[in-house]
């Protein structure tokens, strides 16, 4: 009898024990799901408040005519996010977005985004390192073409201050510079077709002879003629 009674306690602690690791496990499996799904938007959701320009506005800060919220996409803190609502403030070159249902808008820290497509345009952040190694922050740049060499497009829009008989207002002109990145990783701006071919000397001639042939101009469309050299460059590379 003490035999069976002794048996029976064992065989409910084990029992126990074995319902006590199934509810571990299923909690276990319930927060690693959790994470898995709300980590990443978590991440997302950590900008400080943003802080826009107020009073009289010529024109906008922003990417595009309109002050609204489009959707798009970014890689940020290492994790790729589809579908969310950004604006791209191009005078103080800050990525803004807005907390579900519109509850208030934030601004994603820069040095966590690696890149962002919105409005059809990919951006990049672009960081080199100085003749002493060590890395600089150079902002957010257009990526207009991606190859063995980049063309990237920057674009900022400065703040000007306009004070007059109409009161005090902002205005925001738009300053835009073409760069190439080369695959040393060497950046260098870019004015003219000549400023493009001098950074191939070995293939110049051949350059040349295809931006003739093609019509291409830079003064009228500077993205298009940089971005058929470097693809044209590339095909000669291969």
């Amino acid at each position: 009898m003490k035999f069976i009674s002794l048996f029976l306690l064992l065989f409910l602690k084990a029992g126990s024990t074995m319902a006590q690791n199934v509810i571990d496990t299923a909690e276990a499996k319930l927060i690693t799901e959790f994470n898995n799904r709300m980590s990443p938007q978590i991440r997302l959701y950590n900008g400080p408040s943003y802080i826009g320009f107020g009073g009289k506005l010529i024109g906008n800060p922003y990417l595009g005519d309109k002050i609204e919220f489009v959707k798009g996409e970014v890689d940020y803190d290492g994790f790729h996010f589809s579908d969310v609502p950004l604006m791209y403030d191009m005078a103080q070159e800050i990525l803004v977005s807005i907390l579900p249902k519109g509850y208030a808008e934030f601004s994603l820290i820069t040095s966590r985004v690696a890149s962002f497509k919105l409005q059809n345009k990919k951006f990049v952040n672009l960081k080199l390192r100085n003749d002493s190694g060590e890395p600089v922050n150079l902002g957010f740049y257009e990526q207009t073409y991606s190859g063995t060499i980049q063309v990237l497009v920057k674009q900022k829009k400065q703040v000007k201050e306009i004070i007059d008989t109409y009161g005090a207002r902002k205005e925001f002109p738009l300053k835009t510079e073409y760069f190439v990145l080369t695959k040393e990783g060497q950046l260098h701006k870019i004015s003219r077709e000549s400023s493009f071919t001098k950074l191939f000397p070995s293939n110049k001639s051949e350059l040349r002879k295809y931006a003739k042939q093609n019509n291409l101009n830079f003064k009228k469309d500077p993205v298009s003629t940089l971005n058929n050299l470097s693809k044209f460059y590339d095909s000669l590379s291969n």
